[in-house]
């Protein structure tokens, strides 16, 4: 697994504050975000994702280049 510098820095440090091997820290972090639903809001009929505060917009183009990327 190759993983790039400011992740493994932030794997480490979270194995360290666990006190866990970096691989079981990097795997508790990977199911972390794979199985945690996204907080999202009913508007209009609309599920709306809650972005955490700090998070860049979502621009149109940001939607436009993901839809690009559906199969």
């Amino acid at each position: 697994m190759n993983l790039d510098d400011a992740t493994l820095r932030l794997a480490r440090d979270y194995a360290r504050r666990h006190s866990l091997p970096l691989g079981r820290a990097v795997s508790e972090l990977v199911l972390r975000g794979l199985t945690t639903p996204l907080a999202t809001t009913v508007i209009n009929g609309l599920h709306v994702v809650q972005l955490p505060p700090g998070s860049p917009p979502v621009t149109s183009e940001d939607v436009r280049r993901l839809e690009d990327e559906l199969p």
